[in-house]
């Protein structure tokens, strides 16, 4: 999902639940982050973003009951949310909440749920969903851009050590593919998209590729770049495939035995 450098908040408006819904029949469904479903929360790089969910009521179910409330919990892993949450907060009587917790790591998959609060020795109804975040400060932006007639494929090998999570985040002065040995990774055509206005953003793509690697001990990266729109933005006589453009990638490993990450630029 492109999402735009140092993109403001997105505002949500608050939805009310289903008046009168019977609390042990409603439970929370299509869990959503800046409004994007989890197969597309990908590059959330808001620090307080907009949580929300709706509510399914089973047909039949008795719409004459109080509305119950929910708790929702984020965590930096799925099995924290239940007893060491890094945010937890009470919706009453709501189906959105705006994130105020601690600021979340960049390029990390964060945890959320959304519980039911029912009365005591209730079953707890919750639903599950995940996001992976985009870089939350400039400063996540390391290394140098590559010209494209200097576009290379870095491997590297780590030998020894489970890994956990790898992120890749990349973006283009021009469209670019890019292919993780030798895969493409996305399923986008003319990244960073021909509406992207050079003079005023550059926007880039945030990509879980965990399972890409998670059964390898190396990565290789390789990209191709066109000039795309970037040419013209820069210089209204450009030629195409004869002007500047390049490449910035950054894909972040994180190993099970929780020692500093990798960073392959």
């Amino acid at each position: 999902m492109l999402r735009q450098l140092l993109l403001g908040s997105l505002l949500l408006a608050i939805a009310d639940w289903p008046v009168g819904a019977n609390a042990t029949a409603v439970f929370p469904t299509s869990l959503r982050v800046e409004r994007l479903l989890e197969k597309e929360a990908y590059g959330i790089d808001t620090q307080q973003p907009q949580l929300s969910w709706a509510w399914t009521v089973p047909s039949g179910a008795d719409r004459g009951a109080s509305v119950p409330h929910s708790i929702v919990s984020v965590a930096l892993a799925a099995e924290q949310l239940a007893e060491t949450p890094l945010w937890q907060q009470t919706a009453h009587a709501v189906s959105s909440l705006q994130y105020t917790g601690p600021t979340l790591p960049s390029t990390t998959r964060v945890h959320w749920r959304v519980c039911i609060q029912l009365p005591a020795g209730s079953d707890t109804s919750c639903t599950f969903a995940s996001f992976v975040t985009g870089h939350m400060h400039s400063s996540d932006w390391t290394g140098e851009w590559i010209a494209g007639r200097q576009l290379r494929s870095p491997t590297v090998v780590w030998p020894g050590r489970a890994l956990r999570s790898a992120m890749l985040t990349v973006t283009g002065l021009g469209f670019y593919e890019i292919e993780l040995n030798g895969k493409k990774v996305g399923d986008a055509v003319l990244d960073p998209g021909f509406s992207t206005n050079y003079t005023e953003r550059i926007l880039y793509s945030t990509f879980d590729v965990t399972g890409a690697l998670n059964t390898t001990k190396a990565a290789s990266l390789f990209a191709r770049v066109g000039a795309g729109k970037y040419s013209y933005a820069v210089n209204p006589h450009a030629v195409p495939g004869k002007d500047v453009f390049a490449l910035l990638a950054q894909l972040k490993l994180e190993f099970d035995d929780e020692k500093a990450p990798l960073m392959l630029c």
